[in-house]
């Protein structure tokens, strides 16, 4: 049936079937060739890369593609597990010895890194809503890999989980030390930045930096912080950037408050450890650092209350019930929920309404 009608209407049915991880536009080419070849423009409208294999076998097919791919949505988790990486060290070390070890690694991070900025470059001039998760260090390699440079002219939605966008760190000419830096995006509206336990500090950086949010998306309006473990000066900065204490009265504002209408914030857990102690005083040890976090966790929510009593636009989602695990598909459903052309709206039930404790 789908032969028998003009390209231009199959062409706004593709449109609206293309909406999920790529399953959709890769089996659309096996009908015909008509539809083949019909389908073919929006077969990668949306897509979704899981992995080290597939994200590496996507970037080295881009020179076969005859037509550029017009992504919209883009999905990509880059990263691999702590216990994934731990047993490949392992592997090469028992193989190939530690230096060796070490430099199948530095290479296995920059094939990644190049391998995400070869498919950033191609679908640039398309992209309107990214989510990526990178390790830490091949988010760090791909500064280096000339990703400072590319322009995303039509991105208003970034989800970055781990490392790399929106903020690197490279190393300029004749500097001593690596530096932070943001990639400009003009047109970005929505910024998730989605932290875990091993990578907390990560999240903090836009607002130490001196540009602020305000340095690479000016009109940023929805600003959301997912997965971040105790730590009220964090809190803090981001009441400095909106221009307000949450103790006292509004004072001056300084970077981030401009454009923002909402800022959610998503806490961790308290910190929880796993591991089996080796003896009695590792046990106490161990306590002594739950009990210290869960002080600090406790302060923290009570620091956002105040704050989102000073302003209404800080929005408190109730604690996650579990840690942000490296490696995780996190937020897929999110992401096809907005590559379907909905709008991503808090669930009422998952917002804290507790007040503040007196200080």
């Amino acid at each position: 049936m789908l032969e028998t009608l003009p390209a231009e209407l199959l062409t706004e049915v593709y449109r609206d079937a293309c909406t999920d991880t790529g399953s959709t536009g890769r089996s659309l080419s096996l009908v015909s060739r008509y539809i083949r070849a019909t389908s073919a423009p929006l077969k990668y409208q949306s897509l979704a890369l899981f992995g080290r294999k597939q994200i590496l076998e996507f970037a080295s097919s881009l020179d076969n593609l005859k037509l550029p791919p017009k992504t919209r949505w883009l999905y990509i988790n880059g990263q691999e597990s702590q216990a994934e990486l731990d047993k490949l060290k392992e592997d090469w070390e028992k193989r190939e010895g530690v230096h060796v070890a070490r430099a199948r690694a530095q290479q296995r991070m920059v094939a990644m890194a190049d391998a995400v900025v070869a498919i950033l470059r191609r679908v640039a001039p398309t992209l309107e809503h990214l989510h990526i998760a990178l390790n830490e260090h091949t988010g760090a390699q791909i500064g280096q890999a000339g990703l400072i440079d590319v322009d995303l002219p039509k991105l208003v939605d970034l989800t970055t989980c781990g490392g790399g966008l929106p903020l690197n760190v490279v190393l300029p000419p004749n500097a001593p030390h690596p530096l932070p830096r943001f990639y400009r995006c003009l047109t970005l509206r929505s910024l998730h930045i989605v932290s875990t336990r091993v990578q907390g500090s990560l999240v903090f950086h836009p607002f130490e930096l001196s540009a602020g949010l305000t340095g690479f998306a000016p009109d940023l309006t929805h600003l959301r912080l997912s997965g971040f473990t105790a730590n009220e000066q964090l809190i803090l900065d981001i009441a400095d950037g909106l221009g307000v204490d949450p103790f006292q009265l509004p004072i001056q504002a300084k970077t981030t408050r401009t454009t923002l209408q909402s800022i959610v914030l998503h806490p961790a857990p308290p910190l929880k450890i796993r591991m089996r102690p080796l003896d009695k005083s590792d046990e106490m040890n161990m306590r002594e650092a739950e009990d210290d976090d869960l002080i600090e966790h406790c302060r923290m929510l009570d620091v956002i209350r105040w704050l989102r009593q000073r302003d209404d636009c800080v929005v408190l989602l109730k604690t996650l019930e579990e840690d942000t695990l490296v490696g995780g598909n996190h937020y897929l459903d999110e992401w096809l929920h907005k590559a379907s052309g909905n709008a991503w709206v808090l669930d009422a039930s998952s917002i804290d309404n507790v007040p503040p404790e007196e200080l």
